[in-house]
């Protein structure tokens, strides 16, 4: 099948990924160009391209990019797209944490259903329930019995059924959600939301979710739209010279899902591990000298001032693990200095 994703990062790199290794021929795109995506497409075998070429002559197209970037999209991206061609819509809003407030979906429209209206065009919904940390490693053969169920959204059902047969060749089950106008069930805060939930627990966390938005998943008076200025907690003491203030930012998602790292004040013994190297030695806690000045000097100084920070100011946990993968480079699918 011929796939183009827009957006190549944590799901757009994911999904290239499980795509080439089923054999699919993908093309990417961002909005910085083919150049720089070198590396993944050297990795994978997947084209890179310009926007407008992952969207031509596709038979599906993945549209992973930030909820709020989606009207910077080409205005005419999907105008010549065929109808039997499959959209998917893999966005979530996140407006204390990074997209700041969209009017269109706080007064009530469904994310997916925004969406439709800024691509002039249809869309099914699916990966947006599921940590882009967990696809490759979640992807199991049909008939596991841990198999992870994905939800999956939309009104016209020859793409859906296309969008379906697609996750199930990469190794998910894939549950019908409904239409377009019932997709606020697998929105964030649903019962089924990050939760890798199998067939049956993914029906009945559709069945249980509630159409009103909670009030976390909702856009306040000072939403940033930035991870710079945050807007939970009090104001932050510089701690340290390699925690400057501009640096400190908020978690991705309020679960801390993508703050993968570590737990601050404890030497991140949370840490996956491998034998010998940098990452051993910072979930062990040895071999990192303060007064060092290289890769393991800097790991302890970061780790002890953001331990001092968690307990002056009574941040999360969760964003300090987060200050901790930003400012030791830590990669999506776990810790490594770089």
């Amino acid at each position: 099948m011929k796939i183009g994703i827009v957006g190549a990062g944590n799901i757009g790199s994911a999904l290239t990924r499980l795509f080439r290794a089923a054999g699919h021929e993908v093309t990417i795109a961002n909005s910085r160009g083919p150049g720089s995506l070198a590396v993944l497409s050297a990795e994978t075998g997947a084209r890179a391209a310009a926007i407008e070429d992952a969207v031509r002559g596709q038979e599906v197209v993945v549209v992973a990019v930030p909820t709020n970037k989606i009207p910077s999209l080409p205005r005419e991206l999907f105008a010549s797209t065929p109808a039997d061609v499959a959209v998917i819509d893999t966005t979530n809003y996140y407006p204390q944490q990074r997209d700041g407030r969209l009017d269109g979906i706080e007064d009530a429209n469904t994310e997916s259903e925004w969406v439709e209206q800024h691509l002039g065009r249809p869309v099914i919904k699916a990966f947006n329930t599921i940590e882009a940390t967990h696809l490759q490693p979640g992807a199991k053969p049909a008939g596991s019995a841990d198999r992870i169920a994905l939800a999956v959204a939309g009104d016209d059902v020859r793409t859906k059924s296309k969008a379906m047969a697609l996750i199930d060749g990469i190794g998910f089950d894939a549950v019908d959600a409904g239409t377009i106008a019932e997709s606020w069930r697998q929105q964030p805060g649903s019962p089924g939301y990050l939760k890798d939930y199998g067939v049956q627990g993914v029906r009945s966390a559709l069945a249980e979710a509630n159409p009103e938005r909670q009030p976390e998943w909702r856009a306040t008076p000072n939403s940033p739209g930035t991870y710079d200025s945050g807007q939970r907690g009090p104001p932050l003491r510089r701690v340290h010279p390699l925690v400057p203030y501009g640096r400190l930012r908020p978690p991705r998602r309020q679960d801390g899902g993508s703050c993968a790292a570590a737990r601050a004040g404890s030497r991140t013994r949370a840490l996956p591990t491998r034998p010998g190297g940098t990452r051993t030695a910072l979930a062990q806690g040895r071999d990192l000298d303060p007064r060092g000045t290289g890769k393991r000097g800097r790991a302890w100084q970061v780790l002890r001032s953001l331990a001092r920070a968690r307990i002056a100011c009574g941040r999360p946990t969760e964003w300090f693990c987060f200050q901790l993968a930003h400012e030791l480079n830590v990669t999506a699918s776990g810790p490594k200095i770089i």
